[in-house]
């Protein structure tokens, strides 16, 4: 394993770990997602090549979740949102590393933060109708776009990419959701509208459990095999060499 990713993997554990803590010690509940959940379930951990942490924290906590994390955060770390940058773009937090500068070619736009450490991604799931997630991420996707447009912080061509694709949103939903009938589209559902369309079934999400990871614990789905399934597939099987890529393109640590 590339020393670097290893450094950042160990240094975004120890983050993780002060995140989790705050949110147990005030009840908030918080899950992992995403590669962290995948690595979780397939490598007991970090996915070998991988230097990201997703957290997701569920929209009628979320509030607290970022008041907690303000007055309880050590000082090395910072509370990245639109009260803190003033170029934010995102719709989510981020806890920043006060330690580290990292910087990705993949997400250029993100430099244009002020503060460029390690990351890790608090993401906001909404409990919403099956049917209501093509809608609305098609809004979420043009408050985004159009927030970047104010800010100066896309290109022509990125605009024109990102325009076209919400033309394909409902089709996208279609086939990630085939079988789907107009009464059973009525249930309610955990989705991150802000990022995509994947969404995880109430049952196969509560009660929360815990799941190693490297040398720590950490709260994720009840049924992570089913979700990770519905997200990546069958995602036992290790990506070609070639998919294995880092999050970020050099990480220098302070």
């Amino acid at each position: 394993m590339n020393q670097n990713v290893k450094k950042s993997q160990d240094r975004l554990l120890t983050m993780a770990n002060i995140i989790a803590d705050i949110f147990e010690r005030h009840d908030i509940q918080h899950s992992i997602v995403y590669g962290t959940l995948l690595g979780a379930v397939r490598h007991k951990g970090f996915i070998p090549w991988d230097d990201d942490f997703d957290f997701c924290v569920f929209e009628e906590a979320y509030d607290d979740a970022q008041r907690c994390l303000e007055l309880e955060l050590p000082k090395d770390l910072f509370l990245e949102n639109e009260k803190t940058e003033p170029k934010y773009f995102h719709s989510w937090s981020h806890v920043k590393d006060l330690k580290s500068e990292a910087f990705s070619q993949k997400y250029p736009h993100d430099n244009a933060y002020a503060h460029n450490g390690l990351s890790i991604d608090l993401y906001k799931m909404k409990r919403v109708r099956l049917g209501d997630i093509p809608s609305c991420v098609l809004e979420q996707r043009k408050i985004y776009i159009n927030r970047r447009k104010e800010l100066g912080l896309i290109d022509t061509k990125e605009l024109e990419i990102r325009e076209k694709r919400l033309d394909q949103i409902t089709l996208a939903f279609n086939r990630l959701y085939p079988n789907e009938t107009e009464e059973s589209l009525q249930r309610e559902v955990y989705a991150n509208i802000y990022t995509s369309l994947w969404s995880m079934e109430l049952d196969d999400l509560f009660p929360l459990q815990k799941y190693k990871f490297e040398n720590s614990d950490f709260f994720g789905p009840k049924n992570a095999d089913k979700i990770l399934r519905h997200w990546y597939g069958d995602y036992m099987q290790i990506p070609p060499i070639e998919m294995q890529v880092s999050h970020f393109d050099s990480v220098i640590f302070l």
